[in-house]
């Protein structure tokens, strides 16, 4: 009966390892995201500046986000271009953060004016 419970045991171990293993995997490839207000647009395009609330509070801090050959854009949920985002606009930016923390986006979300 020992023998029994002990794989029992050792089962269901394993079988939480494999739980929790497999949910860390899937958190280190879901992608980034920023959602903020367009504060400026880059001359050569390859660059968005948000305003972004920090935590939460009334704080706007810069962030950057990083525009590719590769990034597509919606504009109210239909298919869009870059030429529709525009200064004040709120977008959701989503991708991956560099090293330097500038957010390589693979989508561009632009919303209403709110």
């Amino acid at each position: 009966m020992k023998f029994k419970s002990s794989i029992v045991f050792f089962s269901a171990l394993a079988a939480a390892c494999m739980i929790l293993l497999a949910s860390s995997v899937q958190a280190a490839d879901s992608p980034d995201r920023l959602e903020g207000r367009v504060h400026m647009i880059s001359t050569d395009k390859a660059t968005l500046t948000l305003h972004v609330s920090s935590s939460g509070r009334a704080d706007l801090v810069p962030r950057y986000v990083g525009l590719t050959g590769k990034t597509q854009y919606t504009f109210q949920n239909e298919a869009g271009s870059f030429d529709q985002i525009k200064e004040g606009l709120r977008v959701i930016c989503v991708g991956k953060f560099d090293e330097n923390g500038k957010l390589i986006a693979d989508r561009v979300d632009v919303r209403k004016r709110q």
